[in-house]
């Protein structure tokens, strides 16, 4: 049972076989919504739930009577229980997170999330020659954020008509609708889109690094390209600094987001590489954490979870393997739940 919060009373029941279903019952789960869950176990993702083994049909139904929220990514005819539910019990709301739209051709077969992820082009990366496939949910948990607030809004509509509603989000659909700068590049934008102007900055990018780790860098106000040279040039890079200098037309001064042109570019891009390969990722985060630019160290994620910042903030817990709930509500954290936040310099 999820712990008393600005759903507690909410009864949630979740036939969840993928990612976005076991999201959103998280989310619910996080702010006190009562959520039981059937299946094998899901990791992190069980957090504040019940979990039990699949009843049979005629007990699922009863629980489907019984509950405000049935949260569920069944093909059609999967579940007999689910398919009827809302002509048994016309106040439930069904969040109905799919891997297909129901009209898709495809909706009556596999529906793993790479395969999604693939057919909606997330793996497909602007100006580059392959797709680049990532492990991270990104589709699921789009799903699961629209589909969350989506159902909240279906309830909040119950308490004034009484009638539950159906709703409907498709992982491909998500994966379709989170592609910002995708969707740029096929709209022929104009290049005063901030997105489409970072993808072609040398000031916003990773640089690898003297010890082999990565440096993320994000330097792209008015105020940002002097401090840059000036860090460069402390860290023994004059030349490279002197380089910078020469190489920088005003206007990229004024806007680094939108360098002089394409020569200019490359040529910026060159001397920030053989620059911030001189030194560990580390050390340059620290200076030009310290120059007062944006920059950090590239980590992994148990890099993360082991750290002293993760684990006093909350958003690790336990022995590291699991995330702590990203969304807390109220008029302010208690003295036991404070977030207890780590100096920069001790990260």
């Amino acid at each position: 049972m999820g712990a008393s919060g600005a759903l507690d009373g909410l009864r949630v029941v979740e036939l969840g076989r993928r990612s976005a279903a076991q999201l959103a019952g998280v989310l619910l789960a996080d702010q006190g919504a009562e959520v039981l869950a059937f299946g094998p176990p899901a990791g992190w993702r069980d957090r504040g739930k019940r979990r039990a083994a699949p009843p049979p049909e005629g007990e699922l139904a009863a629980l489907l009577r019984r509950a405000d929220l049935l949260i569920d990514d069944a093909r059609p005819g999967e579940h007999p229980a689910v398919d009827g539910a809302r002509a048994a019990s016309p106040a439930l709301v069904r969040l109905h997170l799919p891997g297909w739209h129901p009209e898709d051709p495809r909706s009556a077969g596999a529906d793993p999330e790479a395969a999604i992820a693939a057919a909606a082009g997330l793996y497909d990366l602007p100006l580059a020659r392959r797709p680049a496939y990532t492990p991270l949910d990104a589709a699921a948990l789009a799903a699961a954020l629209y589909g969350v607030g989506a159902a909240l809004a279906a309830l909040i509509a119950r308490d004034r008509d009484g009638l539950g509603q159906r709703v409907t989000a498709p992982v491909f659909d998500a994966a379709v609708a989170a592609q910002e700068l995708a969707a740029l590049f096929t709209v022929n934008p104009p290049k005063v889109w901030d997105t489409l102007r970072w993808a072609a900055t040398p000031f916003i990018a990773g640089w690898p690094c003297a010890d082999g780790r990565w440096i993320f860098l994000h330097a792209g106000m008015p105020a940002h390209a002097s401090r840059l040279i000036e860090a460069i040039e402390a860290a023994g890079c004059r030349a490279e600094a002197r380089g910078l200098r020469r190489a920088m037309s005003p206007e990229t001064r004024a806007d680094p987001t939108s360098p002089g042109g394409l020569r200019e570019a490359r040529r910026i891009r060159g001397l920030l590489a053989r620059a911030l390969a001189s030194r560990p990722a580390a050390d340059w985060e620290r200076r030009l954490s310290e120059a007062g630019l944006c920059a950090a160290l590239c980590r992994d994620a148990a890099e993360w979870a082991a750290s002293e910042q993760a684990r006093g903030s909350g958003q690790v817990l336990g022995s590291g393997d699991q995330p702590g709930p990203l969304v807390r509500l109220g008029a302010g954290p208690g003295p036991d739940e404070r977030p207890r936040l780590i100096p920069r310099a001790q990260h």
